[in-house]
């Protein structure tokens, strides 16, 4: 099985869980705090998968011409640039890193 696979598997058996708990527990109440983490907490793991796959190969931990593109990409993100405009960004300074180096 694939890495992506494997995330595409455990986001729906994580959504499943999701669902089968707000239908079984229609009359409990969960509490703010409690549903703010179980909003966030399917992006926060989806974001750290990717984040591990970035910056590391086997079992070495790697700092290459990717982690260009990813601080570009934040740097777009935090300047409210376009979606479109933050991929084109994050290409382009991984592509300028890698014809550097």
């Amino acid at each position: 099985m694939s890495v992506w696979s494997l995330i595409l598997v455990l986001a729906a058996w994580t959504n499943a869980l999701r669902l089968g708990g707000a239908f079984l527990l229609k009359r409990a109440t969960v509490p703010p705090t409690a549903e703010k983490v179980l909003n966030n907490i399917t992006p926060a793991v989806l974001g750290a998968l990717v984040v591990a796959g970035m910056f590391t190969s086997g079992r070495d931990l790697v700092l290459d011409e990717r982690f260009f593109g990813f601080v570009a990409a934040g740097a777009a993100l935090i300047g409210k640039v376009p979606p479109l405009a933050v991929i084109v960004v994050a290409a382009g300074a991984t592509a300028l890193a890698r014809a550097l180096t």
